[in-house]
């Protein structure tokens, strides 16, 4: 009689089999909830907040439940009775996934259908309703799907991996721009591990149909996986790192420019409204009544006009908002006559709005309503508002203008009128010269003059006399001629409390701080009262220690002092969650990388070591048949001893005679009566050793190299 090459698997009933899968497919479906993760900051000012809204979490989590769920079912049910083929399982789970998406949210199949492209070209953060989440949920029902069916057909683990890498890589981009949580990449790996060690448990016995699934070996799929993840999730940091503060945005695939419904710029409106050519009517209600309102802001100017650069995306009730402090206002604006008014009015930069569907600009804020659609009649909006002290500006620094310097000509009035200081005290001066100190006046005549190009500017500065369109112009091109980022604003002043007319219509102009963010600056006379002068910081006194608590900042750093902090004290400055991540990611990958040369090293000096003669030479026998399944020949489990040598031999004439005798010497340990001796094992792992140099010698290094990422050995010495 002649042993085989391997041991037949004990492989037991189907009922069996599918109750060895049940565990692995629950932890493909945990692996399935990292989209869920990764896309909850679209729809909330952070992953928590739109985690723990339930009209985000529950539909979501209801798909990933669900479809897995469905497949466990069928799964078990088909280990009983043989009935349910994947084929069924996998369409029944399909269906009940749609039925599940339309049922939850009462769309038809149309509107389903425009869900990813209204996700592609609507602005994070996202409403938790519509085709837009339903587009989401159906998302990751298929990426649990994707997970959980490939581990419940097969126990090549890394298989299951595929789709939740790639849902969370979409997920991580569709949340542009917020960030995942930092324990996402963690838990990810951690519960990958666990679905490949328990993967690793299970025998399975060596054949030539398995193996095609060894050039995508499950421990390399789980490097790949936790590179792919980890690089997702610190996208931002790294490419900020590197220079490039933009992540990358999936949005930029589709065409999502919202068309405003007024073309003109609004500057350039200012003498009709101001004259009454063009008319307008609002009521503002707010609990804390504003002496300005906001509504367009202009930031490119050439040399006539001043536009401005924005793209303007379809945005929910909640819009984008800086990671700044201030005090939040709201305001309910009445439309009592809209003319041709196209903006969206608030005291400060809007981050919540009762209308739907409008279009914002992520940089300045700025809301218009779409184009073909009328300016609704009445609306609530809440805004952010921010007034640094005139103290704290002092210590801060104005962000640098890398655009084109204005004509010389204006260098050096602003020089002239802002004096020899620089940074806040002389964007302070500037704007008092215009303004209180330098004889500037506002035209009173019944036709004052219009435009806010270099003429217009020129003339202010020599007649001393102009509009605020024209004061407004000024100081931007003059901050920017002192070398500070600056842009004009386009609002109103209203005369009367809460009523807005025509008339009211008002300009000014902000620059932009490292800290502060946007400044607002007054320099038209009559606009303002003079602010008080910054009185300098007073020594302090020594610190009492330090209480046992402290109250935490109400919100976050800037992203302009962040940028500040990294530039002074380096990367690693200040505290970065995105370093841990990224170490803990890098040890984990080298453990795994290291785990698989360890563990064959261990097998194999167990099989050399064993203290039974008998144990050792079968150790023997089955190290050389790993050898020859890393070299790529393999057979199946029924397959002789002295088929395996002749097959060896055909493929790699220098091994052939070793391989004969070292499977006689195994035939004889597994099978003859007496007991081999001590000198009888010490004589295979001779052999063994002449088959692993002369395979080494024969085989490619890559071939080589594979079986060092590949899961532990495919058998074990009999015990």
């Amino acid at each position: 009689m002649t042993a085989t090459a391997t041991r037949p698997a004990g492989t037991g009933p189907a009922a069996r089999k599918s109750g060895a899968a049940l565990p692995r497919a629950g932890l493909a479906g945990l692996l399935a909830f990292a989209p869920v993760v990764a896309l909850a900051p679209a729809y909330g000012r952070t992953g928590v907040e739109a985690l723990t809204e339930p009209a985000y979490a529950l539909p979501m989590l209801g798909a990933v439940a669900l479809a897995p769920l469905a497949c466990l079912l069928m799964t078990a049910a088909s280990g009983a009775t043989r009935r349910v083929p994947p084929v069924t399982r996998l369409t029944i789970a399909l269906a009940a996934l749609a039925g599940y998406v339309l049922l939850i949210f009462g769309l038809s199949p149309a509107e389903l259908a425009a869900g990813p492209f209204r996700l592609l070209t609507s602005i994070p953060p996202l409403d938790p309703d519509g085709a837009e989440l339903a587009a989401c949920t159906l998302f990751a029902g298929l990426v649990a799907i994707g997970a959980v069916e490939p581990a419940l057909r097969r126990t090549a683990a890394g298989w299951s991996l595929i789709a939740p890498v790639l849902g969370t890589g979409i997920a991580v981009l569709l949340a542009v721009p917020g960030r995942p949580a930092t324990w996402l990449a963690p838990a990810f790996v951690t519960v990958t591990v666990a679905l490949l060690a328990l993967t690793a448990r299970e025998r399975r016995p060596v054949s030539a149909a398995s193996a095609g699934f060894r050039l995508l070996p499950p421990v390399a799929l789980l490097a790949i996986a936790a590179i792919g993840a980890a690089g997702a999730l610190l996208a931002t940091p790294l490419l900020t790192l590197a220079g490039d503060p933009e992540p990358v945005d999936l949005r930029l695939l589709a065409d999502q420019t919202v068309q405003p419904r007024e073309g003109t710029s609004p500057l350039a409106q200012y003498p009709a409204l101001r004259s009454g050519k063009l008319t307008l009517r609002l009521t503002v209600r707010s609990a804390q009544p504003s002496t300005r309102l906001r509504f367009a802001t202009l930031d490119r100017f050439d040399g006539t006009y001043w536009t401005s650069a924005a793209t303007y995306r379809r945005a929910g009730t909640r819009l984008p908002a800086p990671d700044r402090a201030g005090v939040t206002v709201e305001d309910e604006v009445h439309v009592e006559d809209p003319g041709t008014f196209g903006w969206l009015v608030a005291t400060g930069r809007p981050v919540q709005v009762s209308e739907t569907g409008l279009g914002v600009d992520t940089q300045t804020g700025d809301v218009v309503m779409p184009a073909g659609r009328p300016v609704p009649r009445q609306y609530t909006v809440r805004s952010l508002v921010t007034e640094p002290d005139p103290a704290t500006l002092a210590g801060d620094t104005p962000a640098a203008f890398t655009g084109e310097r204005p004509p010389a000509t204006l260098v050096g009035h602003a020089t002239r009128l802002a004096g020899a200081n620089g940074g806040y005290p002389a964007l302070r001066r500037l704007a008092d010269q215009l303004a209180f100190d330098g004889g500037f006046s506002v035209s009173s005549s019944d036709r004052p003059p219009t435009g806010h190009g270099l003429f217009q500017i020129d003339r202010l500065l020599t007649s001393h006399s102009g509009t605020a369109e024209q004061y407004a112009s000024a100081y931007a091109l003059m901050a920017r001629a002192l070398g500070y980022d600056a842009r004009v604003v386009v609002g109103f002043r209203p005369s009367t409390p809460g009523k807005i007319t025509e008339r009211d219509v008002d300009a000014w102009a902000e620059v932009r701080f490292a800290g502060a963010g946007w400044v607002g600056f007054y320099p038209t006379p009559g606009s303002r009262q003079r602010a008080p002068e910054p009185q300098p910081a007073e020594p302090e006194e020594p610190a009492e220690p330090a209480p046992t608590t402290t109250p935490a900042p109400l919100t976050a750093p800037s992203a302009e002092s962040t940028a500040a902090s990294s530039a002074t004290g380096g990367p690693m400055a200040g505290n970065h969650p995105q370093w841990i991540i990224t170490g803990l990611a890098a040890g984990v990958a080298a453990m795994l990388l290291a785990a698989r040369p360890i563990s064959r090293g261990l097998v194999t000096r167990r099989r050399r070591t064993a203290p039974d003669p008998r144990r050792r030479i079968y150790g023997a026998w089955l190290d050389a048949l790993d050898r020859y399944a890393d070299a790529g020949l393999t057979w199946p489990p029924s397959t002789t001893s002295g088929q395996v040598a002749d097959a060896a031999a055909q493929r790699f004439p220098a091994v052939g005679e070793p391989t004969r005798r070292l499977a006689r010497l195994a035939d004889a340990a597994g099978y003859a009566a007496s007991q081999p001796t001590a000198g009888d094992a010490d004589h295979a792992w001779t052999l063994n050793g002449v088959v692993r140099g002369e395979l080494a010698k024969a085989t490619p290094w890559w071939r080589r190299l594979l079986p060092r990422l590949t899961p532990g050995p495919r058998r074990q010495v009999p015990r």
